[in-house]
């Protein structure tokens, strides 16, 4: 929007500010029973009111108009959506690259395969498409028809790096009507939702497009999907993968439905580790009309550029370059083979503080790497001074660490564990299958037993409601036995459903405030029935006890009313919150306005029919209830830390703070080990 545009918008605001206003002012000088000096200029400025009205809110609908035009088109929003992909996609890189922004160009050859895609050699491409190498993989990917590409590797060979890259990439080439690469995770992926809903609604959930905008880009191909993970969307234990079989069945329906796109029929990528796509392929399940290409392993002089980009000494590490050089096939080649393993061993031997005088003082050298016998010796070592690295390098604004390396090794262990149960067992809670790599900050409760957990957060609502009830009765509330046999029934009543909820909704579904939602015809009509509410509420309160007793109470109940208009809850649409950490504070935030909402209101009645202590009885008492009902991850995170030790109070700070330190990453509204060999580490590795 321009600036006059901006400037009519705020006047329009402005106008409808200054009726409000003036027609609530007017009232206020009726009530008092005439027209004073002061309530006949209330009347002149609620004319005045009128008249900004009048003039601001055509303004307010032109400029709202212009908005919405703005937005909807096409070149506008794919521009929108290719910033906020790059600015996602380059932090991502940042944390899986490590603290450097260095990357190593991995060679990879391509795979024949039985459907597999055109290759059409162009002037500035390769003239081949039989191998290639990281760097240049926009021109290798590029020329096929259509534009589909399988990425596969070993563990660790770095396909998730590869893909990012490959979106930044694209993105640097783009043109204006280019599709815009996005890169999604697969894990989370319902198997039974078409391909094309599901990718609308993570558009809308990850980069918060409007359900319009997010429809018309995919249906008219703007989006290029970067899918993320095939071979983890399965439990381990199963080896029938159906997950997996039902979303290349999605995904093949995609291309065949978009067949007639001419250049660009249903492109997407896609990434999936080589056992596994071998697997799935000697089964018959293949991406129909693709090509695939398999990472190959980090060649010595790609190893020893890496070092030098990542501006080591070169010195300390000569013996180790030196091994790689004279033994390519050796143990130690091997073992530093992947991209994942290289950068794992510069962060840790890299680890140093400063002398006084400014020099480096390294905790280990190097060399040390030359007198393991196995590669997974070398793995193992490595994984096993990931943690006290990533300890020391970050400690609090005191200079001591936050935490301690048996700590933190403790508490990773315990959600490794839980998230490997629920890989070999493919276990799920009413239904709901449970996460083997992802670790949702709402949906961790399980992991503390599920029934146990239900069955304390209904026991604490419970005793809370009685407490509250009992201390109705205490002597010197000051309210008759009537008003506290009424209030007795309505906690009571409050207590036994809070309860009911807490044992039989196994899964609570999240909410926030949604203040866009408010457009929304449904939202609107359930705010305007508690405005009706409101007012009903306050005519029979101000007749009965006086004006201002009423206007207490309906703006209570109007307040309340607007709040419950505004909140939005959908365990589907939780993904769109940009970080894991931010859907729990926004659900606690709802629960707490709620509970001291509905507090209020109760307590207002409370007070006004039979005295204050009373009336803070009742609030108190609401307050908690529901508070304590609509917190189950309160309620698992005092077991887990009070009870068992397993994990921190701050269970959202401290996976916040192992992001940080690149022992996790985010993957949507979920957080995940930085590598599998680091979630398997630690669940077979007990801390000393």
């Amino acid at each position: 929007m321009n600036l006059a545009g901006k400037t009519r918008y705020a006047l329009g605001v402005l106008g409808l500010v200054l009726s409000i206003g003036s027609f609530a002012w007017v009232i206020r000088a009726l009530a008092q029973g005439g027209l004073d000096a002061g309530g006949q200029a209330g009347v002149l400025s609620f004319g005045a009111g009128v008249l900004g009205l009048v003039f601001g809110a055509p303004a307010l609908h032109m400029s709202s108009q212009a908005l919405r035009l703005q937005r909807d088109d096409p070149t506008a929003i794919t521009r929108r959506l290719a910033t906020s992909v790059r600015v996602a996609e380059r932090a991502n890189r940042q944390r899986l690259v490590g603290s450097s922004a260095s990357m190593i160009d991995v060679n990879f050859r391509l795979v024949p395969e039985v459907s597999q895609a055109v290759f059409t050699p162009t002037a500035t491409g390769p003239a081949t498409a039989a191998t290639g190498h990281l760097f240049a993989i926009v021109e290798y990917y590029l020329p096929w028809r259509p534009n589909r590409l399988l990425i596969t590797g070993s563990s660790g060979a770095g396909k998730t790096i590869a893909a990012g890259d490959l979106v930044l990439r694209l993105l640097a080439a783009r043109a204006e009507s280019d599709p815009v690469p996005v890169r999604l995770t697969l894990t989370g992926w319902p198997e039974d939702r078409d391909f094309e809903g599901w990718l609308v609604r993570r558009l809308t959930e990850v980069y918060e497009l409007p359900v319009r905008d997010a429809l018309a880009l995919v249906d008219a191909r703007l989006v290029l999907p970067v899918l993320d993970g095939l071979d983890e969307m399965d439990p381990a234990a199963s080896t029938a993968r159906p997950r997996a079989i039902a979303a290349l069945g999605h995904l093949n329906r995609y291309i065949d439905e978009h067949a007639d796109s001419g250049g660009r029929p249903g492109a997407l990528i896609l990434t999936c580790r080589t056992d596994a796509y071998t697997d799935l392929a000697a089964r018959d399940h293949r991406l129909a009309t693709a090509a695939r290409i398999v990472l190959d392993d980090v060649l010595v002089v790609q190893g020893v550029d890496y070092l030098q980009r990542r501006g080591v000494d070169a010195t300390r590490w000569a013996p180790v370059t030196a091994t790689l050089a004279a033994a390519p096939g050796g143990t130690l080649a091997r073992a530093l083979s992947t991209p994942w393993r290289l950068n794992l061993a510069v962060t840790v031997y890299e680890e140093h503080t400063l002398a006084p005088d400014g020099r480096k003082i390294f905790a280990r050298e190097p060399a040390d790497l030359l007198h393991l016998a196995s590669p997974g010796a070398v793995r193992d070592h490595l994984l096993g001074l990931m943690i006290p690295a990533a300890v020391a390098v970050r400690p609090d604004h005191n200079g001591r660490p936050q935490y301690r390396s048996g700590q933190v090794h403790a508490w990773l262990r315990t959600l490794a564990l839980y998230l490997d149960d629920n890989r070999a067992t493919g276990r799920s809670v009413a239904g709901r299958p449970l996460p083997g790599t992802d670790l949702i900050l709402h949906e961790l409760w399980p992991l503390a037993g599920d029934r146990r957990v239900r069955a304390i957060h209904a026991l604490g609502t419970c005793v809370v409601g009685m407490a509250m009830i009992v201390g109705l009765w205490i002597p010197g509330t000051g309210s008759t036995i009537a008003g506290r046999i009424i209030a007795t029934v309505v906690l009571a009543l409050i207590g036994a459903l809070g309860t009911i909820h807490a044992w039989f909704k196994v899964w609570p579904i999240p909410a926030w405030f949604d203040l866009e939602g408010l457009r929304t015809v449904e939202r609107r009509r359930r705010a305007a029935l508690g405005l009706v509410v409101a007012l009903v509420l306050a005519l029979v309160v101000g007749l009965e006890l006086g004006f201002l007793f009423g206007l207490a109470i309906g703006l209570a109940v109007a307040l309340l009313g607007w709040l419950r208009a505004a909140v939005s809850g959908s365990s589907d649409d939780a993904a769109r919150f940009a970080h894991p950490r931010d859907l729990p504070r926004a659900n606690l935030a709802v629960t707490l306005a709620l509970g001291i909402g509905g507090g209020v209101c109760l307590g207002l009645v409370g007070t006004l029919v039979s005295g204050l202590g009373f009336g803070l009885t009742v609030a108190c008492g609401y307050a908690l209830m529901v508070g304590i009902a609509g917190s189950r991850n309160v309620v698992f995170a005092a077991w887990v830390h009070l009870g068992t030790h397993q994990l921190p109070w701050r269970l959202g700070r401290f996976l916040n703070w192992a992001t940080e330190a690149e022992l996790l990453r985010v993957a949507g509204t979920a957080y995940q080990f930085r590598h599998r060999e680091l979630q398997e580490w630690l669940t077979r590795t007990p801390p000393v």
